[in-house]
């Protein structure tokens, strides 16, 4: 078993310590995240509520106690959803290098409570492990941030450099906040380099909590949508007949389901697996470590793509 370690504090340079849940409140500003993780947890931030705003509007609050300007806090309204841009004044920001930002996104895809064990919107804690929705993917990115910007300001640090937060609100859809923040609002998050609390982080061993890997993204997946259309003469249901459209779809779906992609690789997806199948025990590493010397090798593709946290990355 492998558990996340979240690296976000020694991005910002503070102390690089691990917090698990048995001990997040072991000082104030652990109760702090702590606090803002339940509340963030809390807002029910997916597609059609139409609550992202107010969650944007609830940190932009946090900022200004902490004595943020208002003049650097941008909550960016778009349709339902909305975009939050903080803006840490660095002391030497005409003269230094370019800003840097830090994102995650304050939406999360749709939880239906009877599909829970738990209330997915109530931050729960059992043996060392955080559930709800939002957990993982990606408010703690979001409270690791919002916290580390918080703590740095109430003790008087001062980047050489701006320093930006860039929370969009519908990564989880459509991403268009992302797309408006870049087209519109570019003045707001023009930065040198970004760094993504959605992607990368550190790998613990779940016995001995041993660090075994960090890992970083070095390019964005994507996806392709196809539309199909099928048309016969049809009929009355009353009346069902073998040549159907339903069942052309059908034969369709499985044709596609019998012919899978090929597998694809390049040097960075061959040395992730490659360093990866290292750590991995079993069938999976020893596939992934063949892949990396063989990229031909049908049968370890195949077990790869079985697994699905590894489904899309060969």
């Amino acid at each position: 078993m492998l558990r996340r370690l979240w690296l976000v504090p020694i991005l910002l340079g503070l102390p690089a310590t691990v917090v698990n849940a048995a001990t997040a409140q072991s000082d104030p500003w652990d109760a702090k995240s702590r606090e803002l993780f339940c509340q963030v947890i809390a807002m029910k931030t997916s597609e059609g509520l139409g609550n992202v705003p107010a969650m944007a509007n609830f940190l932009a609050t946090q900022f200004r106690a902490a004595g943020f300007p208002d003049e650097d806090i941008h909550v960016l309204p778009l349709g339902e959803t909305a975009s939050l841009v903080v803006r840490y004044r660095g002391a030497h920001s005409s003269s230094g290098g370019k800003a840097i930002a830090f994102m995650a996104h304050l939406d999360v895809v749709t939880a239906k409570r009877e599909d829970w064990q738990r209330d997915p919107y109530t931050l729960m804690e059992e043996n060392g492990y955080f559930y709800g929705r939002g957990t993982f993917d990606i408010k703690e990115g979001v409270v690791a941030l919002t916290t580390a910007f918080l703590r740095l300001k109430s003790e008087g640090f001062k980047p050489t450099r701006d320093l930006i937060i860039v929370f969009t609100g519908d990564e989880e859809t459509f991403g268009r906040t992302a797309s408006d923040l870049v087209r519109n609002h570019r003045d707001l998050v023009d930065a040198e380099y970004a760094l993504n609390s959605d992607a990368g982080g550190g790998t613990l061993a779940e016995d001995s909590g041993k660090a075994l890997s960090f890992s970083f993204s070095a390019a964005e997946k994507t996806f392709a949508s196809f539309d199909i259309t099928l048309r016969n003469a049809g009929g009355h249901s009353s009346r069902p007949r073998k040549d159907n459209a339903i069942y052309d779809l059908a034969d369709v779906l499985k044709r596609i389901q019998a012919a899978p992609f090929p597998a694809m690789s390049n040097d960075t997806t061959r040395a992730q697996l490659r360093a990866t199948g290292k750590l991995l025990p079993g069938a999976l590493g020893e596939a992934m470590r063949r892949f990396a010397e063989q990229p031909q090798d049908a049968a370890a593709a195949a077990v790869i793509s079985a697994e699905p946290a590894y489904v899309g990355k060969i």
